[in-house]
């Protein structure tokens, strides 16, 4: 039996060394876009199937905090300060619960004021996912809540990069926020932290629950939410969710609401808890850009497998000489098929070889450019999963494309081959499958196609929208102070006066201003006028803000310096809201609501501006920044630098409490806010590209061998006197049918696909559905008009003699 095997694959061998050009286009073929599809089916099962690399994982929750209002509608889910610490207190559900608190932290201590990921937790954080450490240890009973014990883990990349491998990091200490921590521990390497608050977000340090900022800062209220809080716990075996939710619901209602009887904003609301398993959290709203992925590389599979079928059939045509001598001596269909399988499971073999590489290549990529954008994507790698699945693979398409060849095969009349000089009359392809090869090409192209175009210029509209401001050679630089709980307002606004003026005076600095930047914040906020109320969007800025954006004033005058220093009540609106307010007029000088009952007067009107993501403007207002908020903005002249060594060092000169938060340019925030639309317009362009080609490519196999087949014909019409456009309306009309079903058949589908998800539907379309089904379809009849052309070109540009020969 296993010299059989050994003879049949031999035999196998020896046929495909002889088509090197056919082995080639099978193998990267079937490699490279089987390769994709293993390494994204792999991400798949990574984000939806695999468990978590966690203890006990299926018992571990999130709990959610949910808002209803007088009308019983979710108006929010996050967390009260104190509600969030009662209930770490008083829950009885969970055998182990944890605090988690997320910001951004400057490392002050450091010669660079590193800027880090910190989270504060409290210790069974590191119990709940037995985090490994490669130095120390993690946070325990003596850093429990209210023990005010400073000391940090920090994480093994961090320990790399922030502290260049240290080998004392244990005798070190950091500082941070004015407090001095010691370092007791360094996480493993191959520790994978839970995407919790934000996907891709990695944390570097871990510091005790006591020192989170809103407890520094005493900020927490009853009526304040906290959306950087995350409370985990681990449900004990005796209850369900819906149970824990329950208990945990009427615990946190009962002391919120004696917290805030004398509020009559938050009268007849309440509060109730619901719970996501931690897994599902990771997840979050990740499934749509999954399905987007996972469904492309399937629609691409499908074409190449059409594609290689149409190969083998072909190759099979080729054989047809060999297969009619091995059934001239005995041979059965199925010992033909069996002939086939060996050299198609050979193939197959290679190809998964290769496809193998590809994937890892593709983990890789992934890893780079889908980090931030999808969860677990760190944990890509080869698994048992990834094995079994490209095992199966081989012996399916192995199997699949032997059937198919032999399904080509007419065994009886194989014999005849031999007496007709081996001229194919037993192997053919018949004509309604080639017709429904056809249809299914065309079919799957024009869904793939029209969907990777409406990605794309949904992408391009948005990368190229005129945003009405100058961001060039600006930047963002947000500071920190170590005793910011103890420093007055008066103090903060002298040294901060000061270290503007400072930043003006350098030679390649064009203008400053103290706020912060469009791209990074706006709050929603109520406005209201004597006979209405509006939710609009406000920011607080100074004098300089709207000039150094270059945000042109349509009406009125900018903010004053007085304005800002005196604080004045006064406001600029956005054009889009001052025609809310008075459509056909002119909105100066009108008194509106803010804060309660304080009035503000509009003093000017400025043109609207539109940030990454938003399809319009939405109406906005502005008012005086209080002048002690630690945000300055800096445009440089042109083709000038500012380093972040010459701002610690003016900042050092100036007030050496005072630190750099963070420095960024606005450019390269607006790219890091665009790169959902990067990535999806390069990657739609290239599946765009990949199909056409891959369909040109089944459509030019598929007629080339119609045209073979018809030589004879083609050569007796032209030898008639045909012209060469006589010949090519005929092939044409021959396919028109199968081209045309194919094309009903995408818009069909397409059409399903409106119906099932108009809303996400209309949100990459929007009014442009008539030009991408214009384009999608010019590009499928160009490329089915040059499929048909192409396999005719050496028959219709040379004398017909020669196809009546088969030459």
């Amino acid at each position: 039996m296993l010299q059989q095997i050994k003879y049949q694959y031999q035999q196998a061998w020896a046929s495909l060394r002889l088509k090197p050009a056919f082995m080639f286009s099978i193998i990267t073929t079937i490699g490279i876009t089987f390769g994709v599809l293993i390494s994204v089916l792999s991400l798949a099962y990574m984000m939806l199937a695999s468990p978590l690399p966690y203890p006990q994982q299926e018992r571990l929750y999130r709990v959610n905090h949910d808002f209803y209002d007088e009308n019983n509608q979710l108006a929010t889910s996050a967390f009260t300060y104190p509600g969030l610490v009662h209930l770490y207190r008083k829950q009885q559900v969970f055998d182990q619960a944890a605090l988690l608190y997320y910001i951004r932290d400057v490392i002050t201590s450091h010669p660079d004021q590193a800027g880090v990921n910190s989270t504060y937790v409290s210790p069974q954080w590191f119990g709940m996912l037995d985090i490994p450490l490669h130095l120390g240890r993690g946070f325990g009973a003596g850093e429990a809540v209210d023990s005010f014990n400073p000391v940090a883990v920090i994480s093994y990349q961090s320990w790399l990069q922030t502290f260049n491998g240290a080998p004392d990091i244990l005798e070190q200490s950091i500082d941070i926020r004015g407090v001095s921590y010691r370092i007791i521990g360094v996480t493993a390497g191959h520790f994978i932290e839970p995407e919790l608050y934000q996907t891709g977000r990695v944390t570097d340090i871990w510091l005790p629950w006591d020192y989170n900022w809103t407890g520094q800062m005493r900020w927490g209220g009853w009526e304040k939410t906290e959306e950087s809080t995350v409370f985990i716990g681990r449900l004990k075996p005796e209850y369900t969710p819906g149970q824990a939710a329950r208990a945990l619901g009427t615990e946190i209602d009962s002391v919120w609401q004696e917290n805030t009887a004398a509020s009559a904003h938050y009268r007849d609301w309440h509060l109730e808890a619901s719970l996501d398993s931690l897994k599902s959290v990771i997840l979050a709203d990740s499934k749509g850009t999954l399905f987007y992925l996972v469904a492309g590389v399937i629609a691409l599979g499908i074409i190449a497998l059409v594609n290689i079928a149409n190969l083998f059939m072909s190759h099979t045509l080729e054989q047809a000489r060999t297969l009619a001598i091995h059934a001239a001596l005995g041979a059965r269909k199925k010992q033909l098929f069996y002939r086939i399988f060996g050299q198609t499971s050979l193939l197959m073999l290679f190809s998964m070889i290769l496809a193998l590489y590809i994937a890892k290549l593709g983990f890789t990529l992934m890893q780079h450019q889908l980090d931030g954008l999808l969860p677990r994507v760190d944990e890509l790698g080869f698994n048992a999963f990834t094995l079994i699945l490209t095992l199966a693979l081989l012996f399916f398409l192995a199997w699949l494309f032997a059937a198919v060849s032999t399904s080509t095969i007419n065994f009886r009349q194989l014999n005849l081959a031999l007496q007709h000089s081996g001229k194919n009359t037993g192997v053919q392809i018949p004509r309604a499958r080639r017709k429904m090869l056809i249809g299914t090409q065309v079919m799957v192209a024009t869904v793939l196609v029209f969907l990777n175009i409406a990605l794309f210029q949904q992408a391009l509209s948005v990368l190229t929208q005129n945003p009405g401001m100058d961001i060039d050679n600006s930047w963002q630089l947000r500071l920190t102070h170590t005793s910011e709980a103890t420093t007055s307002r008066e103090e903060k606004l002298s040294v901060l006066t000061e270290i503007q003026n400072r930043l003006a005076e350098l030679p390649q600095v064009s203008q400053v201003s103290r706020s912060l930047a469009p791209l990074i914040w706006f709050g929603l906020m109520p406005t209201r006028t004597y006979d209405a109320e509006y939710l609009t969007q406000a920011k607080f800025v100074d004098q300089d803000y709207f000039r150094l954006l270059g945000q042109p004033l349509l009406e009125g005058d900018y903010f004053s310096a007085n304005d800002v220093r005196d604080r004045n009540r006064v406001m600029i609106v956005n054009d889009v809201f001052a025609r809310q307010l008075n459509p056909n007029g002119s909105v100066l000088g009108r008194q509106v609501g803010i804060f309660g009952d304080q009035q503000y007067t509009i003093t000017g009107v400025v043109k609207g501006i539109l940030l990454p993501g938003e399809s319009h403007i939405p109406p906005r207002r502005y008012t005086p920044d209080s002048g002690a908020r630690m945000n300055l903005m800096i445009k440089l002249k042109p083709r000038q630098q500012l380093t972040r060594t010459q701002i610690i060092d003016l900042l050092a000169t100036v007030d050496s409490r005072y630190h750099i938060f963070s420095l960024r340019a606005l450019p390269a925030i607006k790219d890091q806010q665009v790169f959902r639309e990067r990535a999806t317009l390069l990657a739609s362009a290239a599946l765009t590209l990949i199909t056409l080609f891959l369909a040109g490519l089944g459509l030019y196999g598929i007629l080339n061998y119609s045209c073979q087949v018809r030589r004879f014909e083609i050569g007796t019409r032209l030898a008639l006197g045909a012209k060469r456009h006589d010949i090519l309306a005929l092939i044409i009309r021959d396919n028109a049918a199968a081209i045309v079903t194919g094309v009903g058949l995408a818009l069909a589908l397409l059409l399903a696909l409106y119906l099932g998800f108009a809303q996400n539907y209309e949100h990459y379309l929007g009014r442009q559905q008539p030009l991408v089904l214009t384009l999608t379809l010019s590009l499928i009849s160009l490329l089915s008009l040059a499929a048909c052309y192409w396999p005719l070109r050496p028959l219709i540009n040379r004398p017909a003699a020669l196809a009546l020969r088969g030459t």
